[in-house]
């Protein structure tokens, strides 16, 4: 079994150099239990099926404004004409955030599907991540950016699901049940120097106890990673 899809997706929040993204997918399935071959095992195994997929989507969070130059206005002193200032710089670099996954699998059912497992492994790298309020230096006459694509980002993992299908049944009594388990793991892969310098503080003595020292955003590490100090005597 053989799926395709593509999809085009237009935001005008990109502005007219890059407004659309292409979100391109691709599945396949083999149900091994289907095959003549496999008969014999049909009475205990009643479906055994690997499948595979890949794809890539794409996401806009950024406000439909970030496009242009923003002002605003308010009273001059003394009955002179209205002040005039920025409120907010136009983004002409901003792309979309995409998101590829890559996905493998496994069905198994038994005794008429009585037992059914379903095992998945995946990936997943989103790009381009897209941050508001982005920091900027002073002399570009704005402290942030309304938004700005600001790193790269892993996921990967494996999840398990059984489920027991009426396995116990008393007269007009049946008992179905399902078991879960799943591990995932985070790990940021690229990180705007200024994004991480804004988040990250140094420790200081003087900030001993506080919650805020003990998340850091690191490269190469979880997503907000706990981190501990160790404290010397002198």
């Amino acid at each position: 079994i053989v799926g395709f899809s593509l999809r085009g997706d237009g935001s005008s929040s990109f502005g007219p150099e890059t407004p659309w993204f292409v979100s391109p997918s691709v599945s396949l399935r083999y149900n091994i239990s289907d095959e003549k071959f496999f008969e014999p095992l049909r009475k205990t195994i009643s479906m055994l099926g690997l499948r595979a997929s890949w794809g890539i989507t794409g996401s806009s969070s950024a406000s439909t404004v970030s496009f242009y130059n923003t002002y605003t206005t308010s009273a001059g002193y003394y009955g002179t004409d209205p002040i005039i200032t920025s409120s907010g710089m136009k983004i002409g670099d901003l792309v979309p955030q995409k998101k590829e996954g890559l996905n493998a699998g496994l069905n198994l059912g038994l005794f008429d599907d009585m037992i059914e497992a379903d095992l998945n492994l995946y990936q997943e790298t989103t790009r381009n991540l897209i941050m508001s309020g982005v920091p900027v230096p002073y002399s570009t006459g704005s402290t942030t950016l309304a938004y700005g694509n600001i790193g790269k980002m892993q996921n990967k993992g494996w999840e398990l699901v059984i489920d027991g299908n009426r396995f116990i049944k008393r007269g007009k009594f049946s008992l179905s049940a399902s078991f879960n388990i799943a591990q995932n793991t985070n790990k940021l892969l690229e990180m705007d120097q200024r994004v991480l310098d804004n988040l990250n503080s140094e420790y200081s003595a003087t900030a001993r106890g506080s919650s805020s020292i003990l998340n850091r955003v690191v490269v190469d590490q979880p997503l907000c990673s706990i981190y501990g100090y160790e404290f010397k005597g002198v």
